[in-house]
């Protein structure tokens, strides 16, 4: 509950935090020829964010391991499954989504691939959009890996202290054959 509770902030930060710096971006640069909106904003915000999670103190609730992980797998997961079955939007351009299993990524693309890198890096990209989708696919990932990194710790747990119990047993079986034979 705390670790759903500790992304849910995160969202909100972040997407109040898009929005202020995603107006005063658009008052500031509203004549140059560079969309700094998209990137600049989104930059600045998850820095802001990183400094404001570290000075608070937030975010100690996530095993880093576990974090890192199933970030990286909600990447690379869009990356190298396709999307089998666009989306026709009009004559020659098509919506492709990404994201497993909760698509997040589209990309528009006039004649693409089903790939998600090779459509990222096609001429014919006339827009993309993202979705919130991408908080559940991270939430689905890092409770199954904190489960299945819960449940191999408590097994090995298990299997040394039934290790422990053997040797133990077996140590006082030594002393015993050990006073039996020094008595005879």
């Amino acid at each position: 509950m705390k670790v759903t509770l500790e992304t849910l902030r995160f969202i909100l930060l972040f997407f109040i935090l898009s929005m202020i710096l995603g107006g005063i971006a658009s008052l500031l640069f509203p004549y140059s020829s560079v969309n700094t909106v998209e990137y600049a904003v989104s930059f600045v915000v998850m820095v802001t964010l990183f400094f404001f999670y570290r000075k608070m103190g937030w975010g100690r609730v996530f095993n880093k391991k576990i974090l890192l992980t199933s970030i990286v797998l909600v990447f690379l997961l869009s990356f190298f499954i396709p999307d089998m079955a666009p989306t026709l939007v009009s004559s020659s351009k098509y919506a492709y989504s990404y994201g497993f299993p909760f698509p997040f990524l589209t990309l528009y693309v006039e004649d693409g691939s089903a790939f998600f890198l090779p459509n990222l890096f096609a001429k014919d990209v006339t827009g993309w959009s993202a979705g919130v989708e991408i908080v559940g696919n991270f939430l689905l990932y890092y409770f199954f890996l904190h489960f299945l990194f819960n449940k191999s710790y408590h097994q090995a747990n298990r299997l040394e202290r039934k290790r422990g119990k053997k040797s133990i047993i077996i140590s006082k079986r030594r002393k015993r054959n050990y006073f039996d034979n020094a008595i005879i």
